[in-house]
């Protein structure tokens, strides 16, 4: 569907004026000349996915994360699960844990692990604390998986000839 077409036209025109921050790319034959086999935009996709993340329990570092304009910093994170952890997410946390009252944490996770316990915050746990670091590692690579493919078309279309 080409801009040229009264159907793309209208669609445009109606996302526009209903989200008007919104940018719009027609570049479906652009996309189908540099996916599939052996072509560039897969191969960078392979080649993302086969790095490794580094720095998992600082600023986390990895090439679909940068190319997709992603930021992810454990030490800023780590303490408002509210804001990365789903509620079966915080229930497999609750679980790995042990902890004798769940239904404190789940009810507000980001205020229980403020919490202090003989001296101590609730996060300080061991048991805790290596559930936490379990999950942001998932949480991680499923922002890693979800950021590859934006990360791909973001660097193909910057170095394609066309866009010099």
């Amino acid at each position: 569907m080409g801009f040229e077409r009264e159907r793309a036209k209208r669609l445009v025109r109606l996302l526009l004026n209903s989200f008007g921050a919104l940018t719009v790319s027609l570049d479906s034959n652009r996309l189908r000349a540099v996916a599939g086999h052996s072509r560039p935009m897969t191969g960078l996709e392979r080649e993302s996915r086969a790095t490794a993340v580094s720095s998992l329990y600082g600023e986390v570092e990895h090439p679909a994360l940068t190319g997709s304009r992603v930021h992810l910093d454990y030490t800023d994170s780590i303490a408002f699960l509210s804001l990365w952890a789903g509620p079966q997410e915080l229930e497999r946390i609750a679980s790995e844990a042990c902890l004798a009252h769940p239904v404190e944490f789940l009810a507000d996770p980001d205020s229980f692990l403020q919490q202090e316990m003989n001296g101590c915050t609730r996060w300080e746990c061991p048991l805790l604390s290596a559930a936490l670091d379990a999950a942001w590692s998932r949480y991680v690579g499923v922002s890693v998986e979800s950021a590859v493919r934006t990360a791909a078309i973001f660097t193909t279309f910057t170095n394609a000839q066309i866009a010099q």
